[in-house]
């Protein structure tokens, strides 16, 4: 039962491998005005790096695709875009 529980909490997005380039690309068309061509963060959107230089993934797929707060989603992304979204971030 805990399987089958893990199984229904696992994103499809994670299962895939992500193309960083291509996510790059995505990330400078979809996300970069307001959250910083490095992810660095602007007055828009704050920065998506962890304190040890690590960009955070966290819960960035939900936030994504239904958004967030101000954030608006991006529910026409993939599940490819967003694993090469989150294989950018890393």
């Amino acid at each position: 039962m805990i399987l089958a529980l893990v199984a229904c909490a696992t994103d499809p997005a994670l299962e895939l491998v992500g193309d960083a380039s291509s996510g790059g690309e995505l990330f400078q068309a979809h996300c970069a005005l307001c959250h910083g061509v490095e992810a660095d963060g602007t007055s828009r959107g704050p920065a998506l790096v962890a304190p040890n230089g690590d960009r955070a993934a966290g819960d960035a797929l939900d936030a994504i695709r239904f958004g967030r707060g101000d954030m608006p989603g991006f529910p026409d992304l993939s599940d490819q875009d967003l694993a090469d979204l989150l294989a950018w971030l890393r």
